[in-house]
């Protein structure tokens, strides 16, 4: 998609990490680590290879739209669609936001605003392309003519590895927001740090390399192995039919950093 004729977006969301952090107590450190965890992202989102020649890459906040938007689209929407969003069933506790809550209208916004026809997603995140979906039908119908449309019916276009599991719990996503720094491998992680989280990954006692349900953390592995390496799971299988629990952890973490 990076290679083709398309417009791309990158937004750094800043708005969204705001989400959920103000609960009871102040976290006076917290405009600190924004600031340093935007500046962060930008430079390895560029180090990645994305270039201002082809793409746009801005910060949400310096674009003050997305919020205007969104108060507009949450005047014409239903609570009942928020309350279907299962993201916020999974995480909301008793101190959480109103953020947390409604984030989702945030991230309407955040794709309408510029009228995108295809969002690039993972598995968690394809009710909220739907939702998007549901406002642009709501925008439409009450402020465009018979068979006109202002904004577009964006579509998800999922990846091949749609959802990254956790090296910790190979049940639970890989999240930036997990306690534990070992439970994700992050884009500015060196390769030392890369190698080390990935021979320390929960795994099982059994001595196969193989893709089993029963075995979510191996077989996160190797689904992470397979996609980097473009090949097929069972075709990864076969490469680590006589490999022991180590040598396969340094071999993704090898494909990892080469990638």
């Amino acid at each position: 998609m990076y290679h083709s004729n398309n417009r791309l977006i990158f937004c750094i969301v800043d708005h969204h990490a705001l989400t959920d952090k103000f609960k009871i107590d102040h976290d006076a450190t917290f405009e600190h680590s924004l600031h340093h965890d935007t500046l962060a992202l930008t430079a390895a989102l560029l180090a990645s290879g994305i270039s201002p020649d082809k793409a746009t890459l801005f910060v949400q906040s310096h674009v003050p739209e997305h919020t205007e938007l969104t108060w507009i689209l949450s005047s014409i929407g239903p609570m009942s669609w928020l309350n279907k969003m299962t993201q916020y069933k999974d995480k909301k506790t008793k101190s959480s936001s109103l953020g947390l809550y409604s984030y989702p209208v945030l991230m309407a916004a955040d794709i309408l605003l510029y009228k995108a026809n295809v969002v690039p997603v993972g598995d968690d995140q394809v009710q909220h392309v739907e939702l998007t979906r549901d406002y642009a039908v709501r925008f439409n119908s009450l402020f465009c003519k018979p068979n006109e449309e202002f904004f577009p019916m964006p579509e998800y276009m999922k990846s091949e590895f749609p959802r990254v599991m956790s090296l910790r719990d190979g049940l639970k996503k890989m999240s930036k927001s997990d306690p534990s720094d070992f439970a994700r491998i992050n884009l500015v992680d060196d390769p030392e740090t890369v190698m080390s989280k990935v021979r320390k990954a929960k795994t099982d006692s059994l001595s196969t390399i193989k893709h089993e349900e029963s075995r979510p953390e191996v077989s996160n592995l190797l689904r992470i192995y397979s996609t980097l390496e473009g090949i097929t799971l069972k075709e990864a299988e076969a490469r680590f039919k006589t490999a022991n629990m180590l040598s396969f952890k340094e071999a993704v973490a090898e494909s990892i950093v080469k990638k």
